[in-house]
């Protein structure tokens, strides 16, 4: 990538920073749309009253306007629907049958191993998924001996209660 917006040739520590930053960009969003929406998205009970949080009001008027209050509960309803969990779902129907790569591939691997098919990574992250609901559980489960403020439990960044909100 520098090598190509640029006349110099690109370093490997260079190449190794835009990587890191590309990882760190996609981790980014990945967190934004599953766990950030969901900790900063439940508006829902907000929204059942134009007259305490509408998106629009009117110059003088106490509450919000009637297309105001359509419009808002048109959002929620088409919003709110329960998506698929983050934890437990399986999508590997979705993905393309693997193929096989040559090894002279740069995908290949520069260990030599063989590079693992889409089902392999999916059933992997799964995995990692579920060790760490795992310790939210138990987190949670010790919550009540803690001294406060740390004494409640958090339940929000669980993977298994949360959605995949990218399909909305």
């Amino acid at each position: 990538l520098l090598s190509v917006i640029s006349d110099r040739p690109a370093k490997d520590t260079e190449v190794s920073a835009v990587y890191k930053k590309m990882i760190d960009v996609i981790a980014t969003s990945l967190f934004m749309v599953t766990a950030g929406h969901e900790q900063t998205g439940a508006v829902e009970a907000y929204m059942q009253d134009a007259s305490f949080c509408a998106f629009k009001w009117e110059p003088g008027a106490l509450i919000g306007t009637k297309q105001t209050a359509t419009a808002q509960a048109l959002l929620m309803s088409f919003t709110s629907i329960q998506m698929p969990k983050l934890l437990g779902s399986d999508w590997t129907h979705l993905f393309p049958p693997a193929k096989a790569v040559p090894q002279d591939s740069p995908f290949f691997g520069s260990s030599g191993a063989s590079p693992q098919t889409p089902v392999a990574v999916f059933n992997e992250f799964q995995q990692a998924l579920l060790a760490f609901s795992q310790q939210c559980d138990a987190y949670n489960a010790e919550a009540p001996t803690r001294c406060f403020p740390e004494c409640f439990p958090m339940y929000v960044m669980n993977p298994k209660l949360l959605e995949t909100s990218i399909a909305v």
